[in-house]
């Protein structure tokens, strides 16, 4: 069977009485949407760090070297300029878990064993297993392989909404500190 046939199969499947492959789909659709928040967050920071920015301040923002767009954002905001960051919080911690979450489905498929960093495999196999809203699917079940999704990530519906209001209260807090206090 080709890779074609399968991709075939496999759709019509999910558009039949297959409610595994429309589970699947809908997994595939709350990672897009996981993914999806994660950039727009980033992009918020990075937007804040450009309107901060004054003419009395040196350094741009893209001057700012570091692990990851968010060290980058928090760097900035306490080295260059002098500002709070919200970075001793519950929400931060949390956002620290969403990147390893957020690399793992970008980079990996989703599939915890394939993450390079093995620091990251166990901070992400410690996050899944105290939340309730994200886990680690398995099915042996998948007659076809081409969608074959041991071991990957499967976040729930309730993940996403826990996600969403993470990434707003730390928002908040960064975009308008004085209403959080």
């Amino acid at each position: 069977m080709s890779k074609h046939e399968a991709v075939d199969i496999a759709w019509v499947s999910a558009s039949g009485n297959s409610p595994g492959k429309i589970a699947e789909f809908s997994g595939f659709l709350r990672n897009s949407f996981f993914v999806s928040l994660y950039a727009y967050f980033e992009n918020k920071l990075i937007r804040e760090c450009r309107l901060r920015k004054t003419n009395f301040i040196l350094l741009d923002f893209d001057d700012i070297r570091g692990f990851d767009v968010i060290e980058r954002v928090k760097k900035y905001f306490t080295k260059v300029l002098r500002t709070n960051f919200p970075s001793n919080t519950h929400e931060w911690e949390t956002i620290q878990d969403y990147r390893i979450i957020r690399n793992c489905i970008v980079h990996a498929q989703g599939k915890l064993e394939e993450l390079k960093d093995k620091k990251d495999r166990e901070k992400l196999q410690r996050f899944v297993s105290k939340n309730k809203n994200i886990s680690l699917f398995r099915n042996e079940e998948d007659p076809i392989h081409f969608f074959k999704n041991n071991g990957e990530i499967h976040i729930d519906k309730g993940f996403c909404e826990e996600a969403c209001k993470t990434v707003e209260t730390f928002l908040t807090m960064v975009l308008f500190p004085d209403k959080t206090e």
